[in-house]
């Protein structure tokens, strides 16, 4: 029995599905793009029904609220209370 393949295989278009490891988009790139990046594979078509290329996906990190209007209090401040 040969020995299974663990090399990607990029579909039809020349294509493979991946996450960016140093954004955490998901992407669709050109096969001969993989080794220029930290992409790791994804099981996921790569190319739309009529052969386009997905879009991307863009993770989002969460964004820690802001307390608008407030200051610091200053050690100044801090004394004088």
């Amino acid at each position: 029995m040969p020995a299974k393949s663990s090399a990607p295989v990029p579909d039809e278009y020349g294509r493979l599905r991946v996450l960016d490891e140093d954004t955490g988009h998901t992407l669709t790139i050109h096969a001969e793009a993989l080794p220029h990046g930290r992409f790791k594979v994804l099981d996921e078509p790569a190319s739309d029904l009529s052969g386009d290329p997905l879009s991307p996906v863009h993770h989002e990190s969460p964004v820690e609220p802001t307390t608008s209007g407030q200051q610091a209090e200053t050690s100044k401040e801090k004394a004088h209370a």
